[in-house]
């Protein structure tokens, strides 16, 4: 019976060491499918914010790209009308007319990059918005200008383009140096 109930003992041993081995086995299993589970959650956690940061990144350069384009557009029409007052032309209501759409599609694009930011781009913004609405206002004086046909009238005028123009080429450069560097950053 020693052998017989060594057997058993021994079978009963082997059970509880399958038993035991199995409960660790499906506990490391366990363990292993947690971390699989937290790595992936946190890969697709990263992969969610860096795809987020590319899409908010897109959209200030787009802004920015309006701004420029804007800013151009603007830019041409006024001297459409600054050329014209040089030549003592009164400005067309077409080409004034043009200047304030051009200014309003500036603004416009100003307050969408309002929207994506980030604060320190939208300060750069301000100094040419300021200057683009002083040219805006100088276009519309010009009728008033070339009206006036006194010498001295119009060079002040011109003096006073000058130096706005001069202002907004300024802050457009600050603001091109500024994007360049918000830009190129990826967060």
């Amino acid at each position: 019976m020693d052998q017989g109930l060594a057997g058993l003992l021994a079978g009963i041993a082997g059970l509880i060491g399958t038993g035991v081995g199995g409960l660790a086995t499906a506990y490391g299993a366990r363990i292993g499918a947690n971390k699989t589970l937290e790595a992936a959650h946190a890969q697709v956690e990263a992969q969610s914010d860096a795809e987020h940061d590319h899409w908010v990144r897109e959209q200030r350069r787009q802004a920015c790209s309006d701004i420029v384009d804007a800013y151009g557009a603007f830019m041409l029409s006024l001297n459409r009308v600054t050329d014209q007052v040089w030549d003592r032309v009164q400005p067309t209501d077409s080409d004034l007319e043009a200047v304030k759409n051009d200014a309003r599609n500036f603004y416009l694009a100003g307050e969408r990059l309002s929207l994506w930011g980030p604060d320190e781009l939208v300060a750069r913004f301000r100094p040419i918005r300021t200057a683009v609405e002083d040219l805006h206002s100088l276009a519309f004086d010009s009728c008033d200008v070339v009206a006036s046909a006194d010498e001295s009238v119009m060079n002040g005028h011109f003096d006073a383009c000058r130096v706005k123009a001069d202002s907004a080429k300024a802050g457009r450069a600050e603001f091109m140096n500024t994007a360049r560097m918000i830009l190129s950053t990826p967060h």
